[in-house]
């Protein structure tokens, strides 16, 4: 259906608007190529920002816009 999900991103749990507002967010930043999850089909929404993570959103958002 042209949607990406992520093994660890819910899609909509027992109808959760919140659920899907999230799924939505992460779906937009993946198809745009800002940010691509940290592999093995995960996004690791709980796990720890990286400096060198935060480096390259922000260079693929300035990418992004230019």
């Amino acid at each position: 259906d042209g949607m990406w999900f992520y093994d660890d991103v819910p899609i909509n749990q027992a109808g959760s608007v919140v659920g899907m507002k999230f799924n939505d967010a992460v779906t937009n930043v993946r198809w745009s190529g800002i940010m691509n999850g940290v592999g093995d089909n995960l996004f690791a929404p709980a796990d720890p920002y990286t400096r060198e993570q935060s480096i390259l959103t922000m260079l693929r958002l300035y990418d992004f816009v230019k």
